[in-house]
C-alpha cells in the first residue's frame, strides 16, 4: 500500500533530518533517545469511518524531532516534538524546510558562551549521584530524591 516513491521519500525525510540533528548537535548536545524517528501510518478509518462499508486508505507521517523541528517559530508545530503530517509530501516540504534553517545556524563562539553563560545563571542542575540539586538566583536547593525519601528528613 506505501509506494516505493513514498518509502524513498520517507528516507530523504530521515536523512535530512540526520544531516541537520548532527550540525545543531555540534552546538548543543541536547537531545531525545527518539529523535528523528520518521513513521508512516496506513490509516483504514475509525469503526464509525466503516460502517457504510470500507473505506480508501490514508498514509500520514509522523516526525518525532526534538532538535531539529522544535524550536522552529516558523511552522505550525512550534514547541512540539512529534510533527503529523497527511502525506509524505507534505512531511518532506517541512522537513526541507526546518533542514534548511537548521544549516544556516552558524553561530559564533562568543554568542554560544553567551547563551550558555545565561543558561547556568538562571537554571543550572548539579549531579552528585542520585542527588541532584538546583540553583536558582544564587541559591542552591536539593530536588531529588524527594524530602521525604532522604535519610535526613526526620520523616518530614
Amino acid at each position: 500500500m506505501i509506494s516505493q516513491d513514498d518509502l524513498d521519500k520517507a528516507k530523504e525525510i530521515a536523512r535530512l533530518h540526520d544531516e541537520a540533528f548532527w550540525h545543531l548537535h555540534k552546538f548543543d548536545g541536547h537531545a531525545k533517545s527518539g529523535d528523528g524517528n520518521v513513521s508512516i501510518e496506513l490509516g483504514l478509518g475509525t469503526v464509525w469511518d466503516r460502517q457504510d462499508g470500507p473505506v480508501e486508505p490514508t498514509i500520514s507521517v509522523n516526525i518525532y524531532s526534538y532538535v531539529v523541528a522544535s524550536d522552529t517559530p516558523s511552522y505550525p508545530n512550534f514547541g512540539q516534538r512529534s510533527h503529523y503530517f497527511e502525506s509524505v509530501d507534505q512531511a518532506l516540504d517541512a522537513m526541507r524546510g526546518w533542514h534548511s534553517e537548521a544549516m544556516a545556524y552558524n553561530p559564533s563562539e562568543e554568542d554560544i558562551a553567551e547563551a550558555n553563560e545565561m543558561a547556568s545563571d538562571i537554571w543550572e542542575i548539579v549531579k552528585d549521584k542520585t542527588t541532584i540539586y538546583e540553583l536558582k538566583n544564587g541559591e542552591t536547593t536539593q530536588v531529588w530524591p524527594p524530602k521525604r525519601f532522604r535519610d535526613d528528613s526526620n520523616g518530614e
